[in-house]
């Protein structure tokens, strides 16, 4: 969730000019009669579809719009879809979720006709939830409900901010007496719901977070349920349930990094669980190998995992990737004879998977490198033949015509690469020495321009990576091959 520096109130909305927290609380006071006048009260307090129109047109209007809404509303459910609540990403964030559940349930938990006290402790609680003190709003509702012990509304309310306290036992405590007391506490089912997941309770908590799910609840507040519901599934090994969840979590928030990082936690977990199948169930097949050098490759451990490769392929020399996988390995260590070796494999891997262009390409490659052209070129043409698509094949191939002097036909390869790829460098430098060649200055320079930016922005995204990766916000990697 992206927090902005702007303030906002409770309700969801920036602060005015001028205004701040303590305004809009006091926009939400202990209900003295409706408050709205005769006009507005009828549609307000009918909580009808005719009322969440009334006030989605209020919302929209200038001025005082917002405060008519606050101050008149006695109808939790309707403001709950009204109002839109970001999601718990720290304890701040969820002091200031719960603070606003508990703003919205004043308009309706102590409707009409309460005893000073009760009213007095109300007045005390909406202080302390307007300077964000939780633990003092929980003992305020403590005394409350020792005067109205049969209040789901306060009880829910107690729930919450016990949640957010980090109290989640006690709050599953209050949660649960409010639904016994008025089992159409929705806040109080979501919450509670939330703490038993919290607590491992997942048994009880899974179908409690299934129901909110879906409408009426807000969808940010179904995006918090449904992280939990999804860590729950996967403590819970419900992994048919868990991968069909992750499915509409990702469809529903595609950029949401919460998200994406349970669905990797998701995604890893079934890895392992996978993995130790197949080591317990096949401990001698050639597979457990394979798995064994990707984990090391992954590691950086290269040594040891063209051993495991070798060792599968001395089982089953017919695995594809493998051969390719050690080649690559080997020119990336770069070690005496490392192209020769890397070439033999290549080879092998295309005696056993003839039509994949990422062996070709690689000898290709080294052989451009070598100065070997008229070999390398037949070779990256025989990668463009598998895949026509293969940016880096018409980049290697541009760069051998022109090494050649084949400006036109080195021009039409790197044409295509840039149309393929408009932000390569590579081809964008290749262009530019085929026009400087070619004696066209301007289209050189157009081309060098191009150059450099795209390489400064590279530098920059690598730069904004490593920043995030120190600070613990890893995003998404794409996996190469």
């Amino acid at each position: 969730m992206k927090i902005t520096s702007q303030p906002r109130s409770y309700l969801g909305r920036p602060l005015l000019h001028g205004e701040d927290q303590s305004s809009i609380v006091d926009s939400c006071p202990l209900p003295r009669g409706n408050g709205c006048g005769d006009a507005f009260a009828p549609v307000i307090l009918s909580g009808s579809e005719e009322s969440q129109h009334f006030l989605q047109r209020k919302l929209r209007e200038p001025g005082d719009g917002w405060r008519l809404v606050a101050k008149c509303f006695s109808r939790k459910s309707a403001l709950l879809r009204v109002f839109r609540v970001a999601l718990l990403r720290d304890v701040l964030a969820r002091r200031y979720l719960t603070s606003f559940f508990l703003v919205v349930i004043c308009f309706g938990s102590l409707a009409f006709g309460q005893n000073p006290e009760i009213q007095a402790a109300m007045e005390r609680a909406r202080q302390d939830l307007a300077q964000h003190d939780l633990q003092k709003a929980v003992q305020e509702y403590a005394e409350i409900l020792k005067l109205d012990p049969r209040n789901a509304e306060i009880y829910s309310a107690e729930g919450v901010a016990l949640y957010g306290l980090g109290r989640t036992r006690q709050a599953a405590e209050a949660l649960q007496k409010a639904l016994s007391l008025d089992p159409g506490q929705s806040t109080a089912e979501l919450f509670l719901g939330l703490s038993q997941s919290s607590l491992g309770k997942c048994n009880e908590a899974i179908p409690l977070l299934r129901r909110r799910l879906g409408p009426p609840t807000p969808v940010d507040l179904r995006r918090v349920a449904g992280i939990s519901l999804l860590s729950c599934y996967r403590d819970t090994a419900q992994y048919e349930q868990a991968l069909d969840l992750a499915r509409t979590l990702k469809k529903s928030f595609p950029a949401d990094a919460d998200v994406l990082y349970n669905v990797a936690e998701l995604y890893t977990q079934l890895w392992d669980v996978t993995a130790s199948e197949l080591l317990k169930d096949h401990p001698e097949s050639y597979r457990v190998h394979q798995l064994a050098g990707q984990v090391l490759e992954a590691q950086g451990k290269y040594p040891q995992a063209i051993k495991e490769y070798q060792l599968a392929i001395r089982e089953n020399d017919k695995i594809p990737d493998l051969h390719y996988r050690i080649g690559k390995i080997l020119l990336d260590q770069d070690g005496p004879g490392a192209d020769d070796q890397a070439i033999a494999y290549f080879k092998q891997e295309l005696q056993v998977n003839p039509d994949d262009a990422a062996p070709e390409y690689s000898i290709a490659e080294i052989l451009r490198q070598q100065r070997q052209f008229s070999q390398a070129e037949r070779h990256f043409r025989r990668a463009l033949q598998m895949s026509p698509d293969f940016v880096e094949a018409h980049v290697g191939l541009g760069q051998t015509l022109l090494a050649e002097h084949q400006l036109e036909a080195a021009r039409r390869e790197l044409e295509k690469a840039a149309e393929l790829r408009p932000d390569d460098p590579a081809a964008h430098y290749g262009l530019m020495m085929v026009y400087r060649d070619s004696g066209k200055p301007e289209s050189a320079a157009k081309e060098m321009a191009l150059f450099q930016e795209l390489t400064a922005k590279q530098r920059q995204n690598f730069r904004s990576r490593l920043r995030s990766l120190l600070s613990g916000k890893d995003p998404a990697r794409q996996p190469s091959r």
